[in-house]
């Protein structure tokens, strides 16, 4: 028998305003405010409280064999503290029973990992820190924005002390194309283990009995070592929770448990070191195309780490908040050109170059307020040097008259 790693998924995403050219030294409203508090407050009414209370009952009963792993990025954790308070609270009291685990990710879902070492560390003690606060507890697996990994990451990930790593599903990488097992990075000391895409999408569309019992069939029979579903928690709240709650029972009664990641990576060793020379990711394709793929990803992408060291240098906290935001991958999505017009894509903006424009909008909107305060001060300084030299020339004059 396999035991399984249940992760949730829990994100409320910053939407980017249609911010003009002409809003540009106006208005600072990047983001539209009203979407992302009726969105919350809504989505916690109908999905998360709903969810939580069940998920508290399953804990009843079914003790330690049933534990789950969330995970819940800063901004998200911020939307709920902000909006939906009850929401949060009700998070905090379902993690109290000591059955949930949290993924450490970047704070503002960016792909600073990619870009900036510097604001990737930041990001990563800033979310550490927020779940702490929060809920008490210290994140453990890491999993980075999109899934993105490469052997590159390698270093960057081990400097910071992260030694356990959940990346999406990709089945070419393993050598007998079963990625149910524990892996190892081929470029340092880091433990891999693969969300299960198929059997997380069919947890997802359970229809009835029948298929509860074959999934967990197939589940608990695999010849791996562990099984990692990976569920959006908000479309586990729209299917059938009847059938998710035989799903575990039957999970359960086979002999198998839901397991901390932890567990598993401390209890069995690696089976293989896997190679992973370009960049993978969470889509179909296992690349980084719906996020990096274009030019317009990459140019947005570029500009907004190209401005980082200036924002740095003048540290204003709202104006680096504002750049952090902005930083959310969410933006590189809603400029995917392919995926947006063959329908792949929830069109929050009419197409993915008005996306793109809002975008670049706000960040000249940014560097221009950036380059305005600075103009402010170096005036200041001249106009307070001059007020200095009027005075020692008046002090001069003084003397030579006495």
């Amino acid at each position: 028998m396999v035991d399984l790693c249940l992760f949730f998924r829990v994100s409320e995403f910053n939407r980017l305003n249609n911010y003009r050219v002409y809003d540009i030294g106006k208005n600072q409203n990047y983001f539209d405010e009203k979407f992302i508090e009726d969105t919350i407050s809504q989505t916690g009414y109908d999905v998360y409280i709903n969810l939580n209370n069940y998920l508290a009952e399953l804990f009843d009963k079914h003790q330690d064999k049933f534990k789950i792993v969330f995970s819940i990025n800063g901004i998200t954790l911020e939307h709920m503290k902000k909006y939906a308070p009850f929401v949060l609270d009700s998070f905090v009291q379902l993690v109290k029973r000591g059955n949930v685990e949290f993924v450490l990710e970047p704070y503002y879902n960016s792909l600073s990992s990619i870009y900036s070492k510097d604001e990737f560390e930041y990001q990563i003690v800033k979310q550490n820190e927020a779940i702490k606060d929060f809920f008490g507890v210290e994140p453990k697996i890491f999993r980075d924005s999109g899934f993105v990994f490469s052997n590159d990451l390698v270093d960057l990930y081990s400097q910071l002390g992260i030694k356990e790593v959940i990346l999406s599903s990709n089945k070419k990488l393993s050598s007998n194309e079963n990625e149910n097992f524990v892996f190892g990075s081929s470029k340092g000391d880091l433990k891999l283990l693969f969300e299960n895409k198929q059997f997380s999408n069919e947890l997802l569309n359970l229809k009835d009995i029948v298929s509860v019992s074959n999934l967990a069939d197939r589940v608990v029979n695999d010849d791996g070592q562990i099984v990692s579903l990976f569920v959006d928690y908000k479309q586990l709240g729209d299917s059938n929770l009847e059938y998710f709650g035989d799903f575990v029972s039957k999970i359960i009664n086979e002999g198998s448990c839901f397991i901390f990641p932890t567990q598993i990576m401390s209890n069995v060793s690696i089976v293989e070191q896997i190679d992973v020379p370009n960049l993978i990711s969470s889509h179909k394709s296992s690349s980084v195309k719906h996020i990096l793929g274009n030019r317009l990803q990459e140019s947005a992408q570029e500009k907004l780490y190209e401005i980082e060291k200036m924002l740095k240098d003048h540290n204003d906290e709202n104006i680096l908040e504002n750049w952090r935001r902005l930083s959310s991958i969410k933006n590189c999505f809603w400029m995917n050109v392919d995926d947006h017009f063959t329908g792949e894509l929830d069109n929050y903006f009419e197409n993915p170059y008005d996306a793109y424009v809002y975008f670049m909008n706000a960040l000249n909107d940014i560097v221009l307020r950036v380059r305005l305060k600075e103009e402010k001060i170096r005036f200041e300084e001249m106009l307070a040097k001059k007020d200095e030299e009027k005075i020692e020339v008046d002090e001069l004059k003084n003397l030579i008259y006495e």
